[in-house]
């Protein structure tokens, strides 16, 4: 990924040429303040430039995508995992899960390093079946993402180039300033109201596409509701969701109904 050290008279006048060195609008290049005198003798303007390190936010979520597609290529055509008998390995000592957390917290510090020079990462939890990692720092938009979609596909890597062979893998989750528990919340948020409005206008709702995760918030959400159904629609990893009135209330069918397809 390109980064550009610009100066202007101020924060914006740097960030309008870095923008345009970078050849991207403005609001798609990630900044980071080197130098920021702003006034001169006195308060007045006209002081010393401003000089900022820039980079296109595009760009970082192309390599980040294409990260992803190199680690994906390369599962496929691993070994399948061992089955039956062969899973039911020892269960690891508690150095084995200490080296398999810093581990996973030396590569997500090295996805994110070129993103962020100031993040840095956290184990903030570990058991015997997964590995929490906290992400401290700036660029915090940046390293989310749009609906934690940087997130996910740190989170992605992560898991992939740390359980690559050995029979002790752990789910590795990754967040940042409790992102996915405020995420979850809202979708919860979201799920009641509009599963509300569905009931009040007896008409279905479909929900914009979202990821799997996402998806089984909302089905677990309005589970119980027996006057509700939910069902996943599309093909792919990101499917739409549609809410659907029950005539009556009567008891809903199972199929489609509370799964996180």
């Amino acid at each position: 990924m390109r980064f550009v050290e610009v100066e202007g008279k101020s924060k914006d006048d740097a960030t309008e040429k870095a923008a345009r060195e970078l050849g991207v609008p403005v609001e798609e290049i990630g900044i980071e303040i080197l130098s920021d005198s702003g006034r001169g003798f006195f308060g007045f303007v006209g002081g010393k430039k401003v000089k900022i390190r820039a980079w296109s936010k595009r760009e970082s979520r192309e390599e980040l995508r294409d990260e992803v597609l190199e680690v994906q290529q390369a599962v496929v055509a691993e070994k399948p995992a061992p089955s039956g008998d062969e899973e039911k390995a020892e269960e690891p000592d508690k150095t084995d899960k200490t080296d398999k957390a810093e581990k996973a917290q030396e590569v997500l510090q090295g996805l994110i390093s070129w993103l962020s020079e100031q993040a840095t990462v956290e184990i903030k939890e570990e058991t015997s079946e997964r590995i929490l990692l906290e992400i401290h720092g700036d660029k915090t938009g940046l390293l989310i993402g749009k609906r934690g979609q940087t997130l996910d596909a740190l989170q992605f890597l992560a898991n992939k180039m740390v359980n690559r062979s050995g029979n002790s893998a752990k789910r590795i989750e990754v967040d940042m300033e409790q992102y996915r528990k405020r995420r979850e919340q809202a979708l919860r948020n979201m799920a009641v109201r509009l599963g509300q409005k569905v009931k009040k206008k007896r008409k279905p709702i479909t929900i914009e596409a979202m990821n799997a995760h996402d998806r089984r918030i909302v089905h677990l959400t309005l589970k119980n509701d027996r006057a509700l159904e939910t069902k996943s629609v599309g093909k792919g990893e990101m499917r739409k969701l549609v809410i659907h009135p029950v005539n009556g209330g009567r008891s809903k069918r199972h199929e489609g109904s509370g799964a996180a397809s």
